[in-house]
């Protein structure tokens, strides 16, 4: 697992997982509580790692949910994701409700 901090908000980890390809699929080390740990310098407990395939154009958001109302929005202009999408992503009536950064509760 690669940790990066994101440029336009250095509290941000971008977390890039290890994907091993092998000629019948992949490996995929979703998470690395050592290397978490060491990137956050604090203690944690990690019980789950999901992996998902989407359909195309519907982003999802890698994060940890501290409260039933942590997302943040996918277009967020403090973030400035660079999505490799070509269209407007295909969104549910939730994700088009998600807060700004700027404003989302901070934990």
């Amino acid at each position: 697992m690669k940790v990066v901090p994101l440029a336009t908000c250095p509290h941000v980890l971008l977390l890039e997982p290890n994907v091993f390809g092998i000629d019948r699929g992949f490996f995929f080390e979703g998470f690395n509580q050592a290397i978490f740990i060491a990137a956050i310098m604090r203690e944690v407990h990690c019980v789950q790692d999901n992996h998902s395939h989407s359909a195309k154009h519907l982003p999802r958001h890698g994060l940890v949910a501290l409260s039933n109302t942590a997302n943040v929005r996918w277009d967020d202009q403090v973030l400035v994701i660079k999505w490799p999408i070509q269209q407007a992503p295909i969104l549910s009536v939730k994700d088009r409700q998600d807060d700004m950064f700027a404003v989302a509760a901070l934990f």
